[in-house]
């Protein structure tokens, strides 16, 4: 007897639709990513914590191996790619896992730190978001090659 997609408790979904979040810890600083898909190509990208953007609606194209292509991104006048260059960040690979409804972002902040960032799909009723750690701080964090030197270090 063969199983029924009914009898799963998780749907597959096709191609990314709503809201995912995740943080990512950078030099003891919570970082949170949002995605919200707004449209069938287009998405929302916000980063709070010490690197705040706000970029919408960022043109995507899913590929057939499940990466996300973000066309805009080789033009310097694009939102997210004058944003994070101001912050001294670039956004690598990223994919969409849809067994899991789940997006991963590999981005380089300081010209030296690989982050990824493990999106999870937000259902309608929760909030927008990411949820931080305890230990957030409130300060703005702005780095000098000093201070990076001291984190690191540290």
């Amino acid at each position: 007897p063969g199983s029924n997609a009914a009898s799963h408790s998780r749907q597959i979904t096709a191609s990314p639709n709503g809201t995912y979040t995740g943080v990512q810890d950078v030099l003891g600083e919570t970082v949170g990513m949002v995605v919200t898909v707004t449209g069938k190509s287009t998405m929302d990208f916000e980063l709070t914590g010490p690197f705040p953007i706000f970029c919408k609606g960022e043109v995507f194209f899913l590929n057939p191996d499940h990466s996300i292509s973000l066309p805009g991104a080789t033009n310097s006048s694009n939102c997210l790619t004058s944003k994070l260059r101001a912050d001294d960040m670039v956004v690598g690979a990223i994919a969409y896992d849809n067994t899991l409804d789940s997006i991963v972002v590999h981005a380089t902040a300081l010209y030296f730190l690989d982050l990824t960032f493990y999106l999870t799909h937000q259902s309608v009723s929760s909030e927008r978001k990411p949820k931080q750690h305890a230990h957030t701080h409130t300060q703005k964090y702005t780095p000098t090659q000093t201070h990076i030197a001291q984190d690191v270090l540290q």
